[in-house]
């Protein structure tokens, strides 16, 4: 393969080059990117393109950079040893006088006008060029970019299991039970079917039988003959001579029979007709044929037929589950495009197919046209990861144009990005388009020669190591600068060493033997429990060696930093965590994972719980044992002794959960946080780590209470759906990093990609990929080298073989990537391992297929030989008695409080009517059903009979039911009937009330089909309720919400007023004097039991709705509180006694005051008694348009002289 080299291949070429680990991709990006800037290109005629946003900051800035160091050049034009070794400053300075100038002008030019530079994501490029181009790529202008797709593809799964899956058969619905066959454990087949328009399904079409009639008729029938035919079938196997007397002896049949007559009469019984399911498959016909001689016929009977019509049934409910899968994908295509197109939506992957289909449809000669006159060149980052759609794109633009620039850059060995959408196929045919014109970097300016010349031997072991003959390994050298920079004792180290745990030795520090199976292997559990341990044992006597690394050419002791444990899984590198802590040695977690799967997740969990129900000793002991307490199993014993420290700790909870409830998340948890019984107290057991991981969480949960307005129980509830993958929302819950300078790096191998590290560990590389054999679906590529799934064809164990096949090739450039992330050194752990044999090293290291220890061992000591000892074979020996954290002269960081000696004045504040209804005695018997909202709403039946029709009744008495009679209750409700009123246009039509009734339902997590008709039913009551009907003022006006015009609507409205003082008397006499209501003495008394100091600040809070009506302004606010199951439950007497028990007559008042403020100051000669129209509390349960009485409604108008006196008090 020819070598590249940027400053002197022609530009106007498409060209593939194979850029191996560590040979420069970056630097020639750059160099390519300069001297297209040199040639006359202007920097926005130059697309390059990466795949990260991270990865396109770090090339912008790398790119710049190496603009401003060749125009350096041009500054230094008098000093000749600045360039005379540089190839690039020899380009620079190549030419005529006149041509030297133009290109330092070029990029002085190019660098001052850098951030016209189109250096972006493949997604941004897309979306760049649709919004560029809408007419010709026939793309709508308002459609909004979101990563969340799982919720809507959630909701397809919710629709399609409501109209496709429920209403099957009974007997069906169990054998899909027994099969473990849910639709939701189908969404990741699901996602890659939609990011790829074009994949083949097989097969096309499988029809569904409903065989479940015919299946229990012929278990019964088979119940029947074994009930009075036992003996008769135990003699037919005792006398047959053809049949094997080994597999049907005189002890097994009986058994056989006896266990099938057991399941047969078991109701609706399915039987598992394999070989080593259910007895019954034994007596199929089938099965009989091939125990029986070939000369002798088949033993016949009725039961052996019978059992062949089961077995064949049991195949047809197999179909069905595939027949399922394809309706469902056919179901999620269609509902997902109708979806987007209502939503306004569209995702990531919709850019890049658009843009494809842009291509290739009517228009596509314009876009094209469009794009080439803007894009002159193009550079591709990181090649080997794009994908078929993507290289269409690109090979549309630049191939087949002869004025065009393209470089595709990139290394087949190093695509394992295939569960993220890559594709080596795409790279693979690009190297036939190019006509193979493809080139290579030869040299390594990364690793060690010691370390490069290592690998080289090794992939050079095995032929055609990569598997697919067109990704060929060609062995990269060193340049003359290049040293071997790990030393011992002064001399130059070995620079990839295997670390062979021979199955004969012993578990580390313990006196246990090496768990091994039947075949000699290492078994895979004594592995998982123990490889850490070796590891961190490993690592430490490493640090505590006579090995050095030579840093800026001096000789240097090995520090923790310098080290990396690469790993496969992200609880591989939880375990390797904990052994380093235990160890005392400092390491980071460098995972790719969500913060809402930590361990600290659930101690914030189990402490929420906790603090909304203190009473449940269950949740509290959670909470406790966790280490945010730090409590012991002997302290929790001894807190079932001590009944006061219990109840103090209950208290302590319970003030928790008064702090969330008045001053929100935020403030309570940072409070817990700086308690003395919580993390500061327990500073022994918390870590860096789990710091950053509670304060991370705590920052996403406050964000979210925030951003939905969640009650604590919604918000406990959310948090909960956040640690279930499935149900998680699209937020910044990658874990976030502690302090990571001075720790051993723990890191996936796709996350290290990249990135480099003096010396790594590789412990896990002899893990094979056993998932797909457990898999019954299979994506691969065919001969045509198109994607291909398939679900269950009769070609389906040659689809599984060459999806195995390209697994194993994958596995194959994850060794290769991880063994390249070194720059110095490597060591690997190996052995006699179960899976060894299937692993991506196993192949290449014994490619003869012995995997004896003894020839294991010789295959790596014939590799020691041919590299002159640049790899070795090291064999494992236990170390014991460590005491790490002395010998490395580190010391683990203790916790302290900071004394607080300030004062801190309490007596100004923002305040809230919730903040001051709270301190009121009922805040200590507020409504239980709060907190069991969403814990109970799954279980709630609907009544057989339908919900009442009274539309046919002139009225509706206050006997009847009311609506919602049976729709859960408390503060989750108010929130679910909060959102929709907010929401909601009051002259909308039915159709578009039922829309946005359906879409709230299934955000607040309840069942649609269970309460859609109930709540449509019950909003249009609502909003068609006439108000104050009975009202003197009101009298004959037509006065519903259904006549409030958007226009003339504020939805929660925000006020926030400053006041100098609250005094509770105050309150309580002006509204003793001038409240006109019947319960205005009781209530006055009432103010006086409130816990209010004196205190002053701002008032602030939110109004449910402010509206004009006939040239006045009116306060609503809806309450879903239940009074009672009739309409008569919701009377003015009935009414009162709620405003009165939840200090509603405080809140209106508040509100008024507020209002009052807002439009004296907005409107010119506003007058209260006039322009104020009163305010409306609405029991959004009782109201029913033919009610005779005004029930469910509260309306008053304070006096103005109330209003003045709050005003004054306030002013204070």
């Amino acid at each position: 393969m020819k070598i590249f080299d940027p400053l002197n291949i022609e530009l106007k070429k498409q060209v593939l080059v194979q850029a191996s680990a560590g040979t420069g991709k970056t630097h020639t990006i750059t160099s390519l990117f300069t001297r297209l800037v040199c040639e006359g290109y202007f920097v926005d005629s130059i697309l390059v393109v990466t795949f990260t946003e991270a990865a396109s900051a770090e090339l912008k800035h790398r790119i710049r950079n190496r603009l401003v160091s060749a125009l350096n050049f041009f500054e230094n034009i008098n000093k000749p040893k600045y360039y005379d070794n540089n190839d690039f400053a020899s380009y620079l300075f190549k030419g005529l006088k006149h041509d030297i100038q133009r290109k330092k002008l070029r990029l002085k030019t190019a660098i001052a006008c850098f951030d016209e530079a189109s250096i972006m994501t493949i997604h941004s490029f897309c979306l760049q060029i649709l919004k560029e181009n809408a007419f010709e790529s026939r793309t709508l202008f308002n459609v909004k970019l979101t990563s969340d797709s799982l919720s809507v593809i959630r909701e397809i799964v919710f629709d399609f299991t409501s109209i496709e899956i429920n209403n099957l058969d009974p007997f069906f619905l169990k054998f899909l039970k027994l099969r473990n066959f849910k639709i939701k454990n189908f969404i990741s087949i699901l996602e890659k079917v939609l990011s790829r328009p074009f994949i083949n399904i097989i097969p096309k079409n499988v029809l569904f039988q409903d065989v479940s009639r015919e299946y229990k008729e012929i278990s019964l029938k088979i119940s029947n003959i074994l009930k009075y035919q036992e003996q008769d079938i135990i003699n037919i196997f005792l006398t047959h001579k053809g049949i094997n007397k080994r597999s049907y002896s005189k002890k097994n049949v009986p058994k056989w029979l006896k266990s099938a007559k057991n399941h047969v009469l078991k109701s609706n019984y399915i039987f598992n007709m394999t070989e080593k399911g259910d007895s019954l498959y034994k007596f199929t016909c089938s099965r009989l044929m091939e125990k029986n001689k070939k000369d002798i016929d088949v033993p016949k009977h009725d039961f052996f037929d019978l059992c062949e019509k089961i077995l064949k049934l049991s195949n047809i409910l197999e179909k069905n589950i595939l027949a399922i899968k394809l309706k469902f994908i056919n179901f999620a295509v269609k509902e997902l495009k109708k979806q987007k197109e209502n939503l306004g939506i569209c995702f990531f992957d919709d850019l890049i197919n658009t843009l494809a289909n842009a291509l290739e449809g009517k228009q596509g000669r314009i876009l094209l046209s469009q794009i080439r006159k803007k894009y002159l060149a193009g550079l591709i980052d990181e090649f080997q990861d794009t994908d078929q759609r993507q290289y269409s794109i690109f090979s549309k633009i630049f191939f087949n144009n002869s004025l065009s620039s393209f470089f595709m850059i990139g290394d087949p060995k190093q695509a394992i990005y295939g569960f993220r959408g890559g594709d080596i196929f795409a790279y693979l045919k690009a190297c036939k388009d190019t006509n193979k014109r493809v080139y290579t970097l030869q040299e390594n300016w990364r690793s060690d020669p010691l370390l490069v010349n290592s690998v080289n031997k090794l992939f050079l072991k095995k032929h055609n190591p990569f598997i697919f003959k067109d990704i060929e390994f060609y062995p990269v050298q060193t340049p003359e600068s290049a040293e071997n920079r790990l030393m011992k004792n002064n001399k130059k180290a070995s620079s990839l060493q295997i670390l062979f745990i021979n199955s004969k030795n012993q578990v580390t520090n313990q006196d246990q033997n090496i768990d091994k199976d039947k075949q000699g292997f290492i078994k895979k559990s004594w592995l998982e429990k123990n490889i850490s341990l070796i590891t961190a044992q490993d690592i430490a006597g490493l640090l505590l060696s006579n090995y050095q690394l030579k840093k800026e050419k001096l000789l240097q002791k090995i520090m923790p930093q310098d080290i990396a444990v690469l790993v496969r899984t992200n609880i591989q590198a939880e375990n390797i965590n904990k052994a380093l802590g235990e160890l005392g040695i400092p390491s980071c977690l460098l995972k790719t994972s969500s913060v809402f799967d930590s361990k600290e997740a659930q101690d914030i969990a189990d402490f929420l719980c906790a603090v909304l129900e203190p009473e449940n000793l269950g949740f509290l002991r959670a909470s406790l044992t966790s280490n945010l307490f730090g409590f012991l199993g002997n302290d929790i014993l001894n807190l079932n002794q001590d009944k006061d420290f219990l109840n103090k700790l209950q208290e302590l909870f319970r003030n928790f959960k008064d702090i969330w409830e008045q001053k929100g998340f935020s403030i309570m948890i940072q409070k817990m946080f700086h308690s003395n019984e919580a993390l500061s107290e327990t500073k022994d057991c918390i870590n860096q780590r789990s710091l950053t991981n509670y304060y991370h969480i705590a920052e996403l949960v406050s964000h979210a209470e925030i951003l939905n307005h969640f009650s604590p129980p919604l918000l406990l509830k959310w948090f909960i759906n956040q640690q279930n993958p499935e149900m998680r929302e699209e937020y910044s819950d990658e874990l976030r990093l502690e302090n990571d300078k001075k720790g051993v790096a723990i890191v996936t191998i796709h996350k290290s990609k990249g990135l480099e590290y003096p010396i790594v560990y590789l412990p896990y590389m002899w893990e094979g990929n056993s998932n797909l054999s457990k898999q019954d679906y299979a994506f691969f590529h065919d001969h045509n080298n198109m994607e291909t799934l398939d679900l269950g064809s009769e070609k389906k164990e040659s689809s599984k073989k060459q999806a195995l096949l390209e697994q194993q090739a994958e596995d194959t450039r994850i060794l290769y990537v991880a063994i390249t992330r070194a720059a110095c050194f490597c060591k690997i752990f190996w052995g006699c391992f179960k899976s060894v044999e299937n692993s991506a090293l196993g192949r290449i290291l014994h490619n003869n297929g012995d995997f004896s220890e003894k020839i294991m061992m010789n295959d790596i000591r014939q590799l020691q030989q041919q590299t002159n000892n640049g790899i070795t074979l090291e064999i494992y020996e236990p170390l014991t008695n460590f005491l790490f954290l002395d010998n490395l002269n580190t010391k683990k960081e203790k916790f302290k409080n900071k004394k607080f000696t300030m004062d801190i004045v309490q007596d100004w504040r923002f305040s809230s009517f919730s903040q001051i209804s709270a301190t009121s005695e009922i805040s200590i018997i507020k409504n239980t059903m709060e907190n069991e909202f969403f814990n109970k709403t799954d279980n709630i039946n609907l009544p057989d009979k339908e919900i009442k029709n009274l539309s046919d009744l002139n009225f509706v008495s206050s006997g009847s039911e009311i609506t919602l009679i049976d729709f859960p209750r408390g503060a989750e409700a108010g929130d679910f009937f909060h959102n929709i009123f907010e929401n909601l246009d009051f002259q909308a039509q039915e159709d578009e009330i039922i829309e946005l009734v359906k879409s709230r339902l299934i955000k607040f997590g309840l069942e649609k089909n269970k309460w859609i008709n109930c709540v449509k039913k019950s909003f249009l009551e609502i909003i068609n309720t006439q108000l104050l009907k009975n009202h003197s003022d009101f009298l004959g006006s037509d006065f519903s919400l259904r006549q409030i015009k958007n226009d003339y609507r504020f939805n929660e409205m925000e006020f926030l007023f400053p006041f100098k003082s609250i005094l509770k008397q105050v309150f309580a006499d002006v509204f003793k004097k001038y409240m006109n209501n019947p319960v205005a003495d009781m209530y006055a008394q009432k103010i006086l039991n409130l816990e209010l100091n004196s205190f002053k600040g701002y008032m602030k809070g939110f109004i449910d709705l402010v509206f004009r009506f006939q040239n006045k302004w009116y306060i609503v606010d809806y309450k879903s509180n239940f009074l009672g199951n009739i309409y008569g439950d919701y009377s003015d007497d009935a009414i009162n006694n709620a405003m009165m028990e939840h200090h509603y007559f405080l809140q209106y008042h508040i509100y008024v005051i507020a209002l009052y403020k807002y439009l004296k100051f907005r409107i010119k000669d506003y007058n209260y008694n006039t322009d104020f129209g009163g305010v409306l509390y609405l029991f959004i349960r009782g109201m029913h348009p033919k009610c005779e009485k005004d029930f469910g409604i509260f309306y008053d108008k304070p006096c103005f002289t109330l209003i003045e006196k709050l005003l004054k008090s306030f002013d204070k």
